[in-house]
């Protein structure tokens, strides 16, 4: 059998259990109940007045037995298209160069990230992840499932992708802001404008998926060359300590 065939018939399978799955798991959701509230949350009655604090809060939890959690795009939906079309061979040639992407993005990241424990997860088990689960879907840097890897008390989540402007009703509503309330797949908040501001970076996110705020050093711009994306992450790696630091001087 040839590597393409092998890869039409490993899409094929995935694609017929992630439909079967996907039924099982929706079956599920009642069941499951969205994680405690990360450690203990400060009260800030004026989110606009202590973003400093609320950022300084989110930093040092981060350093203090937190981890990032990478969010890595499977594409699944893009690949079922080009199934159901009929485009096997393209659909094969798509997922490899797909997975590709992100061993190239998962090593970067590992080998420039130094300031926490670094995870990784595929976007398929995201809801995996706001529904509570701390194991059994979390990945190494090669991408490999590691069943001993858990999900820490405070996490944030980062993937590349588009940086959304900030709506004020982020800042209006402190309780969802601060407590990191977890927006299932059938939740209406959106604390954020769909106006983009830069359409490729790597973005901080909370726990409930919604992008993060500054002072927090909450994202950086990506390149297009695999150098050009080290530096940045590099540089993401740097803001994060020059934040931590800035933020627990003696």
């Amino acid at each position: 059998m040839t590597h393409i065939n092998f890869m039409i018939s490993i899409i094929a399978i995935l694609f017929f259990g992630t439909c079967f799955c996907g039924q099982l798991c929706l079956s599920q959701t009642n069941t499951l109940q969205p994680p405690a509230v990360q450690k203990t949350i400060p009260q800030f009655a004026d989110m606009r007045k202590n973003a400093n604090s609320f950022a300084q809060y989110q930093i040092n939890n981060l350093k203090d037995g937190g981890a990032i959690l990478v969010r890595l795009s499977t594409r699944q939906k893009t690949i079922n298209a080009m199934l159901k079309q009929g485009l096997n061979e393209r659909a094969a040639a798509f997922a490899l160069e797909t997975e590709q992407k992100n061993l190239q993005i998962a090593a970067q990241i590992k080998n420039h990230i130094d300031f926490c424990p670094v995870y990784f997860f595929y976007s398929d088990d995201t809801e995996q992840l706001l529904l509570g689960k701390r194991t059994g879907f979390l990945r190494n840097a090669l991408l490999e499932l590691d069943t001993n890897l858990i999900v820490p008390d405070f996490y944030v989540v980062l993937e590349r992708g588009p940086v959304y402007a900030k709506d004020a009703s982020y800042f209006d509503k402190p309780d969802q802001a601060v407590t990191g309330e977890f927006n299932l797949p059938n939740t209406t908040a959106k604390p954020y404008t769909q106006h983009v501001l830069i359409r490729d970076a790597l973005v901080f996110k909370d726990a409930s998926l919604v992008q993060m705020a500054p002072p927090f050093p909450y994202y950086r711009t990506t390149g297009f060359t695999k150098k050009a994306l080290a530096q940045k992450i590099k540089k993401l790696n740097k803001a994060l300590h020059n934040f931590y630091h800035t933020n627990n001087k003696m």
